[in-house]
């Protein structure tokens, strides 16, 4: 056993294997630093993918809302125009969120990026979105150009909006339920 500590002694006075041992641990001491970096990272990323998708999942669920908040007033200015109770608007109708996803979708999960049919789902659900926004204003802009004018035009056209715009978001209502399903397992808890 003395002989084994005499010879531990001798490489530790060895120059060249105590700057061996001290590049060996430094070695050890950046893969270890580098792994958790790695890991904490990884973990960050997560983090970061599951946020912008609950806030995806949020923004939908509040379109959904909206758009039958929509259609119950839609069908209530109908019946008050066919029943010659108003000229116009009962109320303004909400305007749907569409920003979340230009966030979320910079950087997908895996689970997400392999599920083509899901991310067709998604962007044609954003692209009607967009139609019934379009749809919203186009609407608004004739209510304002036509507030001052002949009552009946004005009338008959809040009318055919009103019909323009119920399918478009009875489908999107629909699209957004089927897409809700799908996401609500891979989000976070809570």
């Amino acid at each position: 056993m003395t002989n084994g500590l005499m010879a531990l002694e001798d490489c530790a006075s060895d120059p060249v294997i105590s700057a061996l041992v001290a590049a060996g641990a430094a070695l050890l001491g950046f893969l270890l630093a580098t792994i958790r970096d790695w890991v904490r990272n990884r973990r960050d990323r997560r983090r970061r993918q599951q946020a912008a998708l609950l806030n995806f999942f949020r923004e939908i669920e509040g379109n959904r809302q909206s758009c039958s908040s929509n259609l119950m007033l839609l069908k209530t200015e109908k019946n008050a125009l066919k029943a010659k109770e108003s000229k116009g608007y009962v109320n303004a109708l909400d305007r749907l969120e569409e920003g979340a996803w230009s966030l979320a979708r910079l950087d997908l999960p895996t689970w997400l990026v392999v599920d083509g049919d899901l991310l067709g789902r998604i962007e044609t659900q954003l692209s009607i979105t967009r139609r019934v926004n379009a749809s919203l204003e186009s609407r608004e802009r004739f209510h304002i150009q036509h507030l001052a004018g002949d009552d009946r035009l004005l009338v008959e056209g809040l009318t055919k909006y009103a019909d323009v715009l119920v399918y478009p978001q009875e489908d999107l209502i629909g699209r957004i339920d089927e897409i809700l399903r799908e996401l609500a397992p891979h989000l976070p808890v809570g």
